[in-house]
């Protein structure tokens, strides 16, 4: 997810007047560490790839009982938002007898852990799987737009040889995402709100967030441009590499895409001319970025849960879904 953190450290040109200082600042790893109770149910896994390159994926013990109760808030723009999720009873929905399948959570750029982590939980509940969370691109020590991930995951799914693997890609993580499900068997892509062109996104936020602030003159748009480059050129990854919508075209799996006529940060219109038997688009009208990337609408969260378990959900089954709500409707609140 592209946020707030690639557009602040721009700003730091004040300071230097230098592009390749502020390639550098983005690109850099940010070492984030966990608080509160959630370091409690994490557990690291290593994966590596047949060079013995490494990563570290992110899951969490399976839940002795069905009993489980999980929510996240989060403020944007105007509005405060909960979503939350309960389940009482015993009667659990879990299919991981019948179905061993697997889920990889491809990460945006610095998209917060928490709520990754909470979906994380709720998707193994609802599904049986087991649930991966991969680190974002900025956790690398290299940047590589995610793609130096793919191969230590690509190995993984060879080994345990699921029936079955979805790949969820929110923003910048679609990119990762896309390019392992070209590479195993058994693969269903869900990319939720995807970056298509990482120069057009980090122009946008800057230009959304900063274009009123005084310190805005300061750093000119060909300093930006000069950024972007170096970028690629120390990535060694090219924009072509990072175009999904081509990739994508004639597509042989299964791919269910989420986008936003409102999304200012990652266009859905570029995704007009990419066209295959196995895409099954949706595009909603009133979301923005940081909407779409924390699932924080109910008819994105119904679609979403729809495509991942095969069948259609209902709007009154929030025993999977859960619930969205005004962070003020305590009847909204109570109805699980």
């Amino acid at each position: 997810m592209l946020i707030k953190r690639v557009v602040v450290l721009l700003t730091t040109l004040s300071l230097s007047g230098c592009a390749s200082y502020i390639a550098n600042q983005i690109t850099s790893p940010e070492r984030v560490n966990f608080t509160g109770n959630i370091s409690n149910y994490i557990i690291e896994k290593e994966v590596c790839d047949e060079h013995s390159h490494c990563i570290q994926l992110l899951s969490t013990k399976r839940l002795e009982t069905d009993k489980i109760k999980l929510s996240f808030n989060a403020q944007i723009n105007d509005t405060h938002k909960i979503w939350q999720y309960q389940r009482n009873s015993n009667n659990t929905r879990s299919i991981a007898s019948t179905n061993p399948s697997l889920i990889f959570i491809f990460t945006g750029y610095t998209q917060p852990t928490q709520i990754l982590f909470t979906h994380l939980q709720w998707l193994q509940h609802i599904t049986g799987a087991k649930v991966f969370v991969v680190p974002s691109a900025d956790k690398s020590e290299h940047f590589r737009f995610g793609l130096d991930l793919v191969e230590p995951i690509v190995t993984e799914i060879q080994q345990q040889s699921p029936k079955k693997v979805h790949l969820i890609g929110f923003s910048m993580g679609a990119a990762a995402a896309q390019a392992v499900a070209a590479k195993v068997k058994n693969s269903q892509l869900h990319l939720i709100a995807p970056m298509t062109d990482f120069e057009y996104s980090v122009k946008a936020l800057w230009k959304i967030l900063y274009h009123d602030k005084f310190y805005a003159s300061l750093i000119s748009t060909d300093t930006i441009e000069k950024a972007i480059q170096i970028i690629h050129t120390e990535s060694k990854v090219s924009p072509e590499e990072l175009d999904i919508t081509q990739k994508l075209q004639g597509a042989e799996f299964p791919v269910y895409l989420y986008t936003s006529n409102h999304d200012r940060v990652t266009l859905a219109a570029d995704w007009n001319n990419t066209h295959s038997k196995y895409l099954k688009r949706a595009t909603y009208d009133q979301l923005n970025h940081i909407e779409m990337v924390t699932l924080l609408d109910g008819d994105l969260l119904r679609d979403f849960v729809s495509n991942l378990l095969g069948r259609e959900v209902p709007k009154n089954e929030v025993d999977i879904t859960g619930v969205i709500c005004n962070h003020q409707d305590n009847s909204c609140l109570t109805r699980l």
